[in-house]
This record gives structure tokens, sequence and C-alpha cells, in this order.
């Protein structure tokens, strides 16, 4: 459904004139592949657009796009519409075996998850091993965050050393409180913004499922990421009103986490956040 949902797309945000896109009613629209853009829906300069999905879901077969990407943008309205990702866009497991002092544990990644990508493949598109971070220990029985110490857990290296089994090492000036972790304990790490190469076009972007700059007046109502990257939406340098309602993050299902930072993440804005009847 690729190319037929972005050809309506772009007639209606190239039009220049306030314009509308409605799709079919309660559809499931897939997309199978990657387009040459970070965000599937991809707007830049566009004004007085309304998206209406018609309680249709956008479903992406692998984790190479995001959803919505808006610069200098006015005036925009996404309604009604879900975006999923069949391909996981994080991994989980069990502990297996922990050593509290050199600050690292063994993790068995469960089946039907994905596989960690090297350390030296994180390195070479992310700049560093330093991008594997913000990962979370959650109970055993219970899908919900285990109370230790700290929230989150930043990575240093992932390495591979059995059948699904791998040696996870923590910072180890930011991994204090491990004396709380347990055998059969499990964790998440966030992977797929990490294995693919986003930036290989050279085109700027994010791996937020939506992202805005620049923007004003923008606005979602009844739109729910399931199983996206990272947080739902970041949204920098805006002016006037940036409304969510109805709207949110959802459990895709058998996953521990719908994200591992934030739902919504705003920075230097000049912007009024409005959040109603949402769920994160």
């Amino acid at each position: 459904d690729k190319d037929a949902l972005l050809k309506a797309f772009n007639a209606a945000i190239m039009s220049d004139r306030p314009s509308k896109l409605v799709l079919d009613a309660n559809k499931t629209y897939l997309v199978s592949e990657k387009v040459d853009t970070w965000a599937f829906f991809d707007l830049n300069g566009t004004k007085n657009f309304v998206f209406d999905g018609n309680g249709s879901k956008i479903l992406f077969e692998s984790a190479t796009n995001t959803f919505i990407g808006m610069k200098s943008c006015t005036n925009i309205q996404f309604l009604n519409i879900d975006a999923q990702w069949k391909e996981h866009t994080s991994t989980q497991g069990a502990i297996t075996a922990i050593d509290v002092d050199k600050k690292r544990f063994v993790l068995k990644i469960d089946e039907g998850y994905p596989l960690p990508p090297t350390d030296e493949w994180v390195s070479e598109i992310q700049g560093g091993t330093g991008a594997w971070t913000w990962s979370q220990i959650m109970e055993p029985n219970e899908d919900r965050l285990k109370i230790m110490p700290r929230d989150h857990y930043v990575i240093e290296s992932v390495k591979e050393v059995g059948d699904r089994l791998y040696m996870i090492q923590l910072n180890t000036s930011s991994s204090w409180g491990l004396e709380s972790l347990n055998n059969s304990d499990r964790f998440t790490i966030k992977t797929k913004q990490f294995a693919y190469d986003f930036s290989s076009t050279g085109k700027s972007g994010s791996i937020n499922a939506i992202d805005i700059f620049g923007s004003k007046d923008i606005a979602f109502d009844g739109v729910y990421v399931y199983g996206g990257h990272m947080f739902m939406c970041g949204a920098g340098f805006c002016e006037g009103r940036i409304v969510f309602k109805n709207s949110g993050m959802k459990m895709k299902d058998g996953q521990l986490e719908v994200t591992n930072a934030d739902g919504i993440h705003l920075w230097r804005n000049r912007a009024n956040l409005i959040v109603d009847n949402c769920t994160f």
C-alpha cells in the first residue's frame, strides 16, 4: 500500500491550498518497503492540512522508517490513525547470571524477539557505543517496571556469549543499586534505532515516531503508536499550540514496554502543550 498512500498524501500536501486526505475506513495499510526519508509521512513547509485516518492503521513491516515528520509547518491535524511496527523495535529477556561488582549480567533474549546488533555496528552508525542507553529492569512475573534504586540503566556494551545469551555491561559510574537485582528479573533494550542506518541518505530526521520542528499549531486526535522506536513525539522550536487528544502509546502483545524514554518530549518551544485524555 506504500505507493498508493504516498501518492494521495503528496498530492494533498503539494496542492498549494488548504487540503484534507481521508483514508478508507477501518483499513490496515501495509507498508513493506522503506522510503527515502526518516518519516514515512514527511511534511516540510506544509500549511493548512488535515489527515484523517478514518479509524485505519498503518502497519510497517520493518522498522526502517518512523511515522510522521514535520518541519516549518503550520496548522496541521492528524486524526483517527494508528501506527504499528510489525518488527519489534525493542528486545527483552530474562537475567540468568549477575556480577554486581563488575556491573554486568547475562541476559537470555526471549524467543521471537530480535537479537541486539553488535557493538561495532552501533559504534559505526551512532558514533560510539554510548548509544546503548535508557534500558529498564522489569519484574519477573508482572509486566511492569521493577522498583529499583534507579529507573533506568545505561549500557556500555552488549556481547554475545551463547545461544541467545548476551553479556550486558552497564556503565560503571551510573549503575549503583544492582544489589536489588535478581536472577529471572527481566530487562528491555531498545535495539532497532541502532540496527538501521537512518541517516544513510544524508537527510536530517529523528527516530521519534512523530517529530515536529519549527512548526506552529499542530494537533493530534485519535492517534496511537504501537511499538515505536523512541519517543511518541519530540517537538522543538515550535509556536502556537501543540495538542494531543485521545492519543498516546500502547503495548504490542507480549512486549514489556512502549518506550524506553519519554512519551512527549518538548524542548526550546514557545508553544502551549495541551494533553487531553491520552495514554502513555
